[in-house]
């Protein structure tokens, strides 16, 4: 079918009638999911969906989406859902269509669950059935308390609603605190959806992304998983004009408005004592705060809470560090450690100094060999370079460990007047150049922006690392390069050069001959995300990232010295054969990382802290097949990574003979013996048994649905590289991708905008000064 489609593209010349090409996708894949013909006037399988989308791997991600949650097509909901982790087991490759960075290059478009036909939205899925959305009215409408208990009220209709269409019975109030129990929560504002950009109220569908991975690899109960998004506004100002966009058209609120709307959605949630609580896709300092503002609230008390973005993302990295050296690819001890992006970075840092206080270093030898790079360079005392909302500061509290101090500091200072032409003391202190002076062979890149890991930079702390070994220093000569910023457009090693920039962007290449150097790192930024979204096929987007890769290995190796280097990306990058060598770029997903921490606070209810992370990071390592020449696991052994992870985050709170808030009996027969031959068997069996996957009743509807599950795997029989091609043929003809700017207003609307909701909700600025002498963290005073 798909082949017979893309033969009549060619031959024709001309696109096919749009209704006619969705009318044999219907058909045929209708037919393949359901194991019959779709019944006159039934919903379709996928045809609406190539309406509005123009990211291929959409149009399969979409597919799930449809058979997870469409009534008509299975009867109910909970079998459809058992259905997506029977595929997911049998085709791992397919786990990419759940959660994936590439989603978010067009997250603006992934308002897939709809169709818009003469003017008006056709709603395809019920409102229960996308993630449950918080807005400003529930949040300052009426005092605290009636507003805590509204949002509350609003939880229990929707997880009845949803219980209802998995086929549970209306629950009565014992039955819905038993469940509330046992509430997975994942919970964002949208502003920074998979990195990419401020979705606003449509960023909801990555908490719907998350959780489905839950459930596909720990087989979670889906109706114990909630999604929410918080709308509080958007600075991505053409959803402000977009006639389809179902959240606030404001701007967001910021500031003590943006603090107390999280103190009271933390209430609100506390009230339930749910297992579990995520926080995803904040910004880094709005999501710093609230961390730790309902870390400090009583009401929140014993609930396991983490950031994924900050500390998620940090225990996935270090995971990667401890594979490498576990396998000899590097010496930790020996090494030294830039961290670029501050934000995401400082939770990273955190961990990282943990791991290397754990490898035997005291903290302040650990710590000198650490740096940290923002937008505005290095991070040192006495750095005044850094402006952010209005306001001039040198960093943020939380970053205060690791800012370069002392005789550090005072000798770079020495080193950078003598070095570099112009440069006075507080004047920003560029990577390369910190780089350079350190002699860093670990570089972990989180800073969301492009152009950041170049060949220059490469070349520059190469030449530093060899001079310092060839001066009798005991250093670590391997390097690893994490590129950890989604999408590939946002990656740190994607970059171009100016002569390719002068010969494919005559008009940037203009303005970049007269700009200062900041702005030429921009005009390079942009023109190199421009070039990734031009490359839509897929060969030729792997031959440019090849490509990069490529000219950072040159500037990276010195062959004479045996030197050598590895790769880590968030998105994933092809591994290729260079100068008779494999490059295998291993791809660090956190996908690997969250299931099994949600697990870890659901089976025990533990405090997830350091030491729960460091483990988390262990499993990781421990998941990664020795000599595959690789620091991460294959995308493909997501279910066996996440089980590791729970089994060492278990074991790990059994180790600090701490009370567990569950499961304590069937535990705790395992805490004389976990370092026993067979313990982990053990461990790992209990972890299993006490999975909803196993239970009788999901067991009994895989029986029932054994047919359909044939037909599924027959239907997926079809390439879905080939229908990805095909929608993006489709696509091309019908005028390519649509083009959108974030703009991001300035401080003094934003300011202004904050006026306007004081005035609107009454007594709201009594209620804030309350909050900040009462609630809020010191901190933050």
């Amino acid at each position: 079918m798909v082949q017979t489609l893309v033969t009549l593209l060619e031959n024709e010349g001309k696109v096919l009638e749009k209704e006619r090409i969705i009318q044999i996708l219907d058909e045929t894949l209708g037919t393949a999911i359901t194991g019959a013909p779709v019944p006159e006037g039934e919903e379709r399988a996928i045809g609406p969906f190539l309406r509005d989308v123009n990211n291929p791997d959409l149009v399969v991600y979409n597919l799930f989406r449809r058979i997870a949650f469409a009534r008509k097509m299975h009867g109910n909901g909970l079998e459809a859902a058992v259905l997506i982790r029977q595929i997911l087991a049998e085709r791992p490759n397919l786990t990419r269509y759940f959660y994936t960075p590439a989603v978010a290059e067009d997250a603006d478009r992934l308002d897939g669950i709809a169709r818009f036909q003469d003017g008006e939205r056709k709603d395809l899925l019920p409102e229960y059935s996308l993630p449950l959305k918080i807005t400003l009215d529930d949040i300052f409408n009426g005092n605290s308390h009636e507003a805590v208990r509204n949002i509350r009220k609003k939880i229990r209709n929707y997880v009845q609603a949803r219980c209802e269409f998995y086929g549970m019975p209306i629950l009565n109030d014992s039955e819905w605190r038993r469940l509330a129990r046992r509430l997975k929560i994942v919970i964002s504002d949208g502003e920074r959806m998979l990195g990419d950009k401020d979705q606003g109220a449509e960023g909801r569908e990555i908490c719907h992304g998350k959780l489905l991975l839950y459930y596909a690899s720990m087989g979670f109960d889906p109706r114990e998983l909630l999604p929410v998004v918080v709308d509080i506004g958007t600075n991505n100002m053409p959803k402000h004009k977009d006639r389809w966009y179902q959240g606030l058209r404001e701007i967001r609120i910021t500031g003590d408005l943006y603090d107390y709307a999280m103190h009271i959605v933390g209430r609100a949630i506390a009230g339930l004592h749910p297992a579990m609580l995520q926080l995803e896709d904040f910004t880094t300092p709005p999501a710093t705060r609230t961390l730790r503002q309902w870390r400090a609230m009583k009401q929140l008390k014993g609930v396991p809470i983490f950031d994924d973005d900050i500390e998620g993302t940090a225990a996935l990295v270090v995971g990667g560090l401890l594979s490498a050296h576990k396998q000899g690819i590097v010496d930790l001890k020996k090494s030294y450690y830039l961290f670029h992006g501050a934000g995401a970075g400082s939770g990273l840092a955190e961990q990282t100094l943990n791991m290397l206080k754990a490898k035997g270093l005291e903290e302040h030898d650990a710590l000198a060999r650490i740096i940290m790079t923002d937008s505005a360079g290095l991070l040192y005392q006495g750095r005044n370079v850094k402006i952010r909302e209005g306001r001039r500061i040198e960093y943020e509290p939380y970053l205060d460990k690791f800012v370069l101090k002392g005789n550090r500091r005072n000798e770079l200072v020495a080193w950078m007047q003598e070095n570099v032409e112009g440069w006075h003391e507080g004047d920003k202190i560029e990577m390369v150049y910190a780089a350079q002076f350190f002699g860093t062979n670990i570089l972990l890149g989180l800073s969301g922006n492009n152009t950041q890991f170049t060949p220059e930079v490469l070349k520059a702390i190469r030449l530093s690392i060899n001079g310092r070994i060839d001066a009798g220093e005991d250093r670590e000569r391997t390097m690893l390069a994490f590129g950890m910023s989604n999408p590939h457009s946002k990656c740190e090693f994607v970059y171009l050069t100016e002569t390719e920039l002068e010969s494919e962007f005559q008009d940037l290449w203009s303005e970049f001959c007269s700009a200062n150097s900041g702005r030429k790192q921009q005009i390079l930024q942009e023109a190199a995300q421009i070039k990734i979204g031009r490359l839509s096929n897929p060969k030729d987007k792997d031959a440019f990232l090849k490509s990069r890769l490529q000219g950072i290995i040159d500037a990276a190796i010195a062959d004479k010295r045996r030197d050598n280097i590895f790769f880590a990306t968030g998105s994933p990058f092809p591994s290729f054969e260079y100068k008779n060598k494999m490059y295998k770029v291993t791809t660090a997903n956190n996908q690997f990382l969250f299931p099994g921490l949600g697990a870890i606070a659901d089976l025990t209810g533990c405090q997830i802290d350091d030491e729960i992370f460091y483990a988390t990071s262990e499993g990781i390592a421990a998941s990664v097949e020795e000599g595959q020449g690789e620091i991460y696991p294959r995308v493909e052994d997501f279910q066996k990574v996440s089980m590791n992870v729970t089994l060492f985050g278990v074991k790990k709170e059994l180790s600090r003979q701490s009370k567990l808030r569950r499961n304590e009996r069937i535990f705790r027969r395992y805490e004389k013996e976990l370092d026993s031959p067979g313990a982990d068997e053990k461990i790992m069996g209990a972890i299993q048994r006490l999975m909803w996957w196993n239970s009788p009743e999901a067991q009994d509807i895989i029986v029932k649905n054994a047919y359909r599950l044939s037909m599924l795997e027959y239907g997926f029989n079809f390439n879905p590289v080939q229908l990805c091609e095909l929608a993006g043929q489709i696509d091309e003809a019908r005028g390519g991708q649509r083009e959108g700017r974030t703009e991001i207003p300035a401080w003094e609307e934003r300011q202004i905008r904050n006026q306007q909701v004081l005035r609107q909700y009454e007594g709201l600025g009594r209620r804030l000064r309350y909050f900040q002498r009462k609630h809020l963290p010191p901190l933050y005073r």
